[in-house]
């Protein structure tokens, strides 16, 4: 199931308005390694808790969704808006991804409530990134 659900985000994000308005933008499932050319957005896999290998009709995916940007401005905060905006247009899209997953995945889905986002830490400036730390449960 996990598969099936992160590239269900990642197809709603590649089409999303708000997203594709951004230029350059890329939206891709995985990690090819390193860091990506910015603006992207990489949706990976987390693991999964909590799945009844006997049942197969319920359990708990990790998505881990990284947001990189960056700025060659010498202001830190020239950079900082920029991952804000992304991130925030990321969050929406999320938002409009719940609203329609259920049907197409035809599965009742939860988001939990320890939902997390860890910045870079500055480390790769120009470039800067974050990770959203999703748990979506899921039900047949």
């Amino acid at each position: 199931m996990w598969w099936k659900i992160i590239k269900s985000i990642t197809d709603h994000m590649v089409n999303d308005y708000d997203l594709s308005s951004i230029p350059a933008l890329t939206v891709k499932a995985g990690i090819e390694g390193g860091i990506p050319d910015y603006p992207a957005i990489r949706v990976c896999r987390g693991g999964e808790r909590n799945t009844n290998i006997l049942t197969k009709g319920r359990g708990t995916v990790i998505v881990l969704i990284d947001c990189w940007e960056g700025s060659d401005d010498q202001d830190p905060g020239v950079a900082y808006e920029l991952i804000n905006n992304l991130e925030e247009k990321m969050i929406k899209s999320l938002i409009d991804w719940f609203e329609i997953a259920p049907t197409q995945l035809k599965v009742k889905l939860s988001l939990e409530d320890d939902t997390d986002t860890d910045a870079d830490g500055e480390m790769f400036r120009p470039t800067v990134g974050s990770t959203t730390r999703l748990k979506i449960k899921w039900n047949k």
